[in-house]
């Protein structure tokens, strides 16, 4: 320090501090023209009078002042501006804010292009394939849920399944994903060579041609849909979209992602090894999330895509956590007029770029508008693709927009970038707390004005509380009701599939067959419709030992066991007790004018007591031997020879066996099937319950036409007689169609609850070490059929799947029920329960429910309401007289409803196919269980639930636009689904932590005061004219609404505050001095006076806002009693 010392003493020409001391009478705070002028005028007169007198205004001296003068003040007024200009808070120029608001780690948003969905209308194609039917469909234009073509639905998937690549059909797709509860299935079309990939259109929005593009969609490793990257030649991907609320839901059906703007491209050769490489895209409004950067080889082929990363603080180029795996990134930098740079890496935390390289981008309108479903409809897009057999083929597609799309927006304004970029830097772009939820949304998009997040108050709950979800998806219930219906359903379904190798083949038999073989509908067929076996003679169970909910014995010929035993199963000499094998149901008897009481032991009387009962099914655990009862074996084992699943007494007689089913194909069965499916021929597989196999039918002895009978069963006379079988297999020579035979149970609520399942979760009871399932209880005091006495015992039935009607809707009003299984083994408790609660076969026109067809599914009928007195029209035509108008009749030999129809006098009955019955029962009182499992609690360790709250700038403008319409020709605007939303802002997704979920919410605005607010926020504001005034009446009145609408601007509320009238009565005032003395609230409700709307509540997503016209402001001369309902 002392050379610094030394040479300012010594060597310093002039000290400063002397030089600015000889000024220290100057002025330094003039800046401006004038100031600047006086300041030298009054500096000369003082410190040079005798030498410079002369001011008057022509002298040249003064001239010369003002020249310094003005020149002083441009220098003064450039160095201010650039001052101004390195402040974010006073900086005016768009390329100052843009680099201030880097430095703080915040990327100005450019445009924003909007996005969304279009909904096949209908396909066709030019290749000739044909339906199941035989129907060649090419060049034939199939539509969308078309109600005049019954097969529209198969034809639809034929044709697109011609056009997807190998490997892909409708119902095997490449990527599927469930966004926002709806499932997203990706699928392929196999474009021929050199075929574009993007498929641009244009459209009238809002007056304007406006470019788009159609281009391939997936939801790869996200959970949002997004642009197949560029680079992808020879596919195009469009979605399958179901959201279980039928093929008519805008959700439902086949949909092609769209863009708004052109896709465009750029090709640099970067020769030099440079550091920080910048790439500038010299081209206008680049919108904000299509940019994508790729390595290309000298044939202009992609080699390796380039990864951006964020222009933040906390990783950027210089700076990142991506480098330790993929040092190939770049970043964008936005310029003026949403041009762009991309910087390139500096060799350490990402790679410097050398040779070919191909930029994409798109270019997009920079405006802020909305596109709605009249101006994107019936567009036709062509594409050609490689069929099968690998020639060209065109598939066209005919697509509409369902819904509104308003996501595009221009980019962010000076104003918005000064106000979100501090908000973003307190962030650090993550969402963490509360206040980073309510900050990121509106610093990341331009498009929202306001955003609230708020914890769900059931999140935090300690998961050992139950917590009361009505819906049963995170608590369970327990409802009692009484309007329960139970019905079965016969049916025959089908699947086709073709093969091209024995893979294939396989592929079908372990997943299809070996499925429907395991399934719920073929095990109620097989126990409802397989031959059961009664012992010849009477055959009584004698007990040896008893475990818990387990007995073991053998069968005797004496009641109380001292007879001989009976040989079972494969020893038997009885025929009929060698289908006593393990996994088989037996059906026993206490005896007649006895009953097995609670402790199963066997008394005397009628059951009366819940748990008592006439009949246990029991099933067959394991068979030891022949199952004679061994005093040796005993004493080894300590066992019986045959083991029960439940306790039975000496003296249980065994009245039915129930064959046991298998459901496994052994390894000559599987052959058989790939023999003949490879040589083309038709068959059939049955079931032979008496070997607990199953066995091929051949073409020439299956009969396809009669109802299911064992008679013929395994019958090879060639006469096709056999109808045993359970599965068939047609084909035409290269497709293979397969039906199989189910019967499903269904259990209904019309009214008093709604059912809730999911089969993927599974509940284990550790106490009983059993499985807990969602159950149907039929209550003890519904009676039995065809009699006046009520059941002794409740029957449970067990839920085991959703019902997803023919059009994809889920109808939660009712459900699939099975027989109860304890164990959870496959073998039915009680394979009957369907003859106990119905008896179908007695009465039978009795046991039906009867149905309403309706566009929304079919309605239950009440009981009673359809007549079955008579059996033919002739019969119901005699005695019309007798019933009312609009009766429905049901004519058991004609099997045709018909329906009386009165005007005037004259009654006619005509035929009616509005009507339909399924075999059961109505009116059931009832008890659901649902279980919900532990995990399914609301617990923010795994999972916290954010719902946001979001208010758009356009759902903002429009919905002013209604409140302030007062001709009825504005239409209000509706509320953005969730759906929506999460489409429009799915990149917060990228910012939340791992835990917690999002739920997109559009907010609810609060209108006060208007004809368009609820009844009881109305009211009129009564103003007194001041008398001194000049203003008209109507100029105080677009005062006050002009007042009124600043006042409710959304900058003034957040979501949730509360009115108060003081506080806007005191702004009103101040407003509208001098042109009035005062201004009053009055309720139009004349049943509330003045002062009932002093203040008003909010809800947590609500936003006041006002409705007041100029037809709810009044000029009055006074305030009086009646003027405030008061008189």
């Amino acid at each position: 320090m002392a050379d610094i010392t030394r040479q300012q003493n010594l060597l310093v020409a002039e000290d400063w501090k002397k030089v600015y001391q000889s000024f220290r009478n100057a002025d330094f705070q003039a800046y401006d023209y004038e100031t600047l002028r006086k300041a030298m005028i009054d500096y000369l007169r003082i410190y040079y009078p005798e030498d410079f007198n002369d001011f008057i205004e022509s002298s040249e001296y003064i001239a010369l002042i003002d020249t310094i003068a003005f020149l002083g003040q441009s220098l003064a007024f450039r160095a201010d501006l650039n001052a101004r200009e390195n402040y974010i808070d006073t900086a005016e120029r768009r390329d100052s804010i843009l680099r201030l608001a880097s430095l703080i780690s915040y990327s100005a948003k450019r445009n924003q292009n909007a996005t969304g969905f279009l909904k096949f209308e209908s396909v066709s194609t030019t290749e000739s394939i044909t339906d199941s039917e035989g129907i060649n469909l090419a060049n034939r234009v199939i539509n969308w849920n078309d109600s005049t073509n019954p097969n529209w639905a198969e034809q639809f998937i034929t044709v697109l399944n011609a056009s997807m690549v190998s490997g892909q059909r409708v119902g095997k797709p490449g990527n599927s994903t469930t966004i926002n509860g709806i499932k997203n299935d990706e699928y392929k079309i196999n474009l021929s060579t050199g075929a574009s990939n993007v498929l641009p259109f244009q459209a009238q929005v809002q007056g304007s041609n406006v470019n788009f593009e159609v281009v391939g969609a997936t939801t790869q490793n996200q959970s949002y849909v997004y642009e197949v990257s560029p680079n992808t030649v020879g596919t195009f991907n469009f979605l399958y979209k179901n959201d279980n609320q039928g093929n008519a839901s805008n959700d439902t059906g086949w949909f092609l992602y769209f863009k708004q703007g052109t896709r465009k491209a750029l090709t640099v050769n970067l020769v030099e090894s440079l550091v920080n490489r910048v790439v500038s895209v010299n081209e206008d409004n680049i919108n904000n999330s299509d940019v994508w950067v790729y390595k290309i080889d000298n044939n202009g082929i992609v080699n390796e895509a380039w990864t951006q990363v964020p222009s933040v603080g906390s990783s950027n180029i210089a700076y990142n956590k991506l480098s330790s795996t993929n040092r190939k990134l770049y970043e964008i930098n936005t310029r003026l007029n949403d041009q762009i740079d991309i910087v390139f890496g500096d060799g350490v935390f990402a790679e410097i770029p050398q040779g070919s390289f191909r930029v994409y981008y798109r270019t997009s309108n920079n405006q802020t508008y909305k596109i709605t479903p009249d101006e994107i409809s019936n567009v036709s897009f062509t594409l050609n693709y490689q069929n099968k057999n690998n020639r060209t083929e065109t598939l066209t597609i005919v697509a509409s927009l369902k819904y509104t799309v308003a996501n595009g927006q221009a980019r962010e304004t000076i104003t918005e970038i000064k106000a979100r970029a501090p908000q973003q830097y307190y962030t650090q772009n993550r969402m963490v707390n509360g206040e980073d939820y309510n900050i990121v949304p509106f610093t990341q998009f331009s498009n929202i004005l306001k955003a609230k997040a708020v914890n769900r108050t059931s999140s935090g709950i300690s998961r050992f509380l139950d917590v009361l979800d009505t819906t049963g998806k995170y608590s369970s219930t327990n409802i009692f009701c009484q309007d329960g219906i139970i019905y079965d359903l016969t049916d025959l379904k089908s699947f086709d599939f073709e093969w091209t190798t024995t893979s294939d083949i396989q592929q079908i038999i372990e997943g299809n067959l070996i499925d429907i073989v395991t399934s719920r509908p073929m095990l109620h067929f097989y126990y409802a419709n397989i031959n059961r076996y009664v012992p010849t003679s009477s055959t009584y169970w004698k007990q040896a030992t008893v475990e818990a909910n387990k007995s073991t014995g053998s069968f005797n010929t004496l009641a109380d066991g001292t007879g001989g035993d009976y040989a079972v199963g494969e020893l038997a000499s009885d025929v009929k007790l060698k289908n006593i094998k393990v996994g088989s149901v037996l059906k026993f008897y206490a005896g007649s004018g006895k009953y097995f009481d609670n402790n199963r032991v066997i008394q005397s009387g009628t059951p009366s007591k819940q748990g008592e009962t006439e009949y246990i099914y029991s099933k067959v655990v394991s068979l030891d031997g022949d199952g004679v009862y061994d005093l040796t074996e005993l004493s080894v084992y300590d066992v019986g020879a045959v083991v029960l699943n439940d306790i039975l007494p000496t003296g249980a007689q065994v009245v039915e066996i129930i064959p046991a089913y298998t459901n496994t194909l052994s390894s000559t069965v599987r052959q058989s099937i790939t023999t003949k499916i490879r040589e083309f021929k038709d068959f059939g597989l049955g079931y032979d319950e008496v070997n607990l196999t199953w066995y091929t039918i051949n073409a020439e002895d299956i009969d396809t036409v009669s109802d299911y009978s064992q008679t013929y069963a395994q019958d090879t006379s060639a006469a096709n007689l056999d109808s045993s079988w359970l599965i068939r297999f047609e084909t035409d020579g290269s497709t293979y169609s397969s039906y199989y035979r189910t019967l499903d149970y269904f259990f209904e609520s019309e009214l008093e609850t709604r059912f809730y399942f999911d089969k993927s979760q599974r509940i284990y009871d550790p106490k009983s070490g059993y499985v807990i399932t969602d159950t149907i209880n039929i209550l003890r005091f519904n009676t039995k059929p065809d009699t006046t006495v009520p059941f002794v015992n409740t029957l449970s039935l067990k839920i085991y799947d959703n019902v997803v009607e023919n059009d994809g809707y889920e109808n939660n009003k009712k459900i699939r029920i099975s027989y109860n299984d304890f164990d959870d083994d496959g073998v039915p408790d009680n394979p009957d329960f369907f003859t106990q609660i119905v008896a179908p076969s007695v009465n039978p026109i009795t046991k039906r429910v009867y149905y309403e067809i309706t566009n929304a599914g079919n309605v239950p009928l009440a009981s009673g309401t359809v007549v079955t007195t008579y059996t033919t029209l002739a019969g119901i035509n005699a005695n019309k007289t007798r019933y009312l108008d609009g009766t429905v009749f049901y004519a058991e030999t004609d099997a045709k409803f018909y329906v009386l129809t009165l005007d005037g006098s004259l009654r006619t009955v005509s035929e009616s196919t509005d009507y339909t019955y399924e075999t059961g029962r109505q009116d059931i009182y009832f008890q659901y269980r649902h279980n919900s499992p532990n995990n399914r609690r609301i617990d923010p360790s795994p999972n916290n639930i954010i719902d946001l709250y979001l208010l758009t700038k356009d759902y903002d403008t429009d919905y002013r636009a209604w409140l302030a319409d007062t001709t009825g020709k504005v239409t209000k605007p509706t509320e953005a689904t969730s759906e929506e939303l999460r489409l429009e802002f799915k990149d917060l997704e990228n910012y939340k932590m791992i835990s917690d979920t999002i739920i997109f919410n559009n907010v609810r605005f609060k209108p006060l005061f208007g004809s368009k607010a609820d009844t009881e926020f109305q009211a009129k504001f009564k103003i007194v004219k001041s008398e001194s005034t000049l203003l008209s009446d109507t100029e105080i009145k677009l005062r006050a609404v002009t007042a009124l609408n600043n006042y409710f601007s959304n900058e003034n509320w957040d979501f949730g505050e509360t009115f108060y009238y003081t506080e806007l009565s005191a702004y009103l005032h101040k407003i509208l001095s001098g042109a009035a003395s005062s201004v009053v609230l009055v309720p139009k409700d004349s049943s509330k006076t003045f002062g009932s709307l002093f203040q008003v509540n909010a809800e947590p997503d609500q936003i006041f806002v006002n409705a007041a016209t100029v037809n709810d402001v009044e000029i009055i001369a006074a305030i009086t009693p009646k003027q405030l309902n008061q008189a």
